[in-house]
């Protein structure tokens, strides 16, 4: 015996799917953002190396960027907090 199944939900899905996909095709903001990215990696590239058969690569970094915070006593708090919490239960030890 066959059965004829209707997949309505599933053909909505699937257009939705392509007109997503065309819309990213058709869309030239997509096409001037993808060359900023092919520009940085261009400029970071160093190429391709014969003797180890590798490209290499720098990372791009941040010419203006802020220090990052020293969170050491921070960090060493929380260790010593935990310590103290787990050494009164001696079961989670």
């Amino acid at each position: 015996m066959n059965i004829l199944v209707g997949h309505k939900v599933e053909e909505h899905i699937l257009e939705k799917f392509w007109e997503v996909e065309a819309a990213s095709i058709n869309n030239t903001d997509n096409k001037s953002e993808n060359r900023q990215f092919q520009d940085v990696y261009e400029s970071n590239s160093r190429g391709y190396h014969m003797e180890t058969e590798r490209y290499v690569a720098k990372l791009p970094c941040k010419e203006e960027h802020h220090t990052l915070l020293d969170n050491r006593s921070i960090a060493q708090r929380r260790t010593e907090n935990v310590i103290k919490r787990l050494s009164r239960e001696l079961t989670l030890l």
